[in-house]
C-alpha cells in the first residue's frame, strides 16, 4: 500500500521530503500519496533529542485535527502515541490494527501493531483530516 520509496525514507528531524522526514512530514507524505489527503503543516521547528520540543510542535498542530470515536479509526487516519508519558509521535493507520510511522530510534519507516506488542496502551488519539 505505501510506495517503496516511501518505506526507505530516512529519518531526519524537521524534514519534510522522501530524502529525510520525521514522523509528522513522513505521515504528511503517506497521506498526500496513498490517501489523496493534504495535510496542515506545523511552523514549529524541534530539538530531534527533546521529546518536550517535539511534543509542543505535535501539539500545536494536531489541535486543529478532529479527533475520532474510539474503535472507529480507519486507514488513512493519524494516530498520537506517547512517549515518555507525553504524546509526541505520530504515524499512519493502516488495516487490522496496524500502523506505519517513521520514528528515530528506528531509522527508517515500518509498519507495527498498536493494539499489541510495545505501542499498546500507548494511543493518545486517532485524528482524521478532510481537505
Amino acid at each position: 500500500m505505501i510506495p517503496d520509496a516511501l518505506m526507505k525514507t530516512p529519518f531526519m528531524a524537521n524534514g519534510r521530503t522522501a530524502e529525510g522526514a520525521d514522523c509528522y512530514g513522513w505521515a504528511r507524505l503517506v497521506l498526500r500519496e496513498c490517501f489523496h489527503v493534504t495535510a496542515p503543516e506545523y511552523p514549529i521547528e524541534y530539538a530531534p533529542d527533546d521529546n518536550l520540543s517535539c511534543a509542543r510542535a505535535i501539539k500545536s498542530q494536531l489541535a486543529e485535527w478532529p479527533m475520532v470515536k474510539p474503535r472507529s479509526e480507519q486507514p488513512g487516519d493519524v494516530i498520537l502515541l506517547t512517549r515518555m508519558g507525553r504524546p509526541s509521535h505520530v504515524g499512519v493507520v493502516l488495516e487490522d490494527g496496524r500502523f506505519a510511522h517513521l520514528e528515530q530510534s528506528a531509522g527508517a519507516p515500518c509498519v507495527e501493531s498498536y493494539k499489541d506488542g510495545r505501542w499498546a496502551g500507548r494511543v493518545a488519539a486517532f485524528l482524521r483530516w478532510e481537505d
